[in-house]
């Protein structure tokens, strides 16, 4: 017997999460590759949330929720960046991409109805 296939939204936002993860796990440190990295998979998020919100598989509560997702997302992207070209040490980012990831996760979870996985661990 298989399993049912699970709606691509459910899949899309579980993928996003599991990218979140990873982006907080690299941000554990203030090494500056790994915070490159994040901030790059954090756009690619950013991205993903976008696509997700506007497929037409999305219902519209969902589409809602990923659309203010993204937008949180985008800002705390935006915020990094302007500390980062002020000068601010590489730990004053890296706090503020680690904010981005764990409020986006809170998100997905609040727009899949869920956990976001890993929640509550840290």
């Amino acid at each position: 017997m298989t399993a049912p296939e699970r709606p691509a939204t459910a899949v899309g936002i579980d993928a996003a999460d599991v990218e979140l993860g990873v982006a907080e796990t690299l941000l554990q440190g203030d090494d500056t590759f790994a915070v490159d990295a994040a901030r790059h998979l954090l756009a690619s998020v950013e991205a993903a949330l976008g696509r997700l919100a506007s497929s037409a598989e999305t219902d519209t509560d969902t589409a809602g929720h990923l659309v203010s997702v993204r937008a949180d997302l985008s800002g705390h992207l935006l915020a990094a960046g302007a500390l980062e070209a002020a000068g601010a040490p590489a730990d004053g980012v890296a706090r503020m991409l680690r904010r981005a990831a764990g409020i986006a996760r809170a998100g997905l979870g609040v727009a899949s109805g869920r956990t976001p996985v890993g929640a509550g661990r840290r």
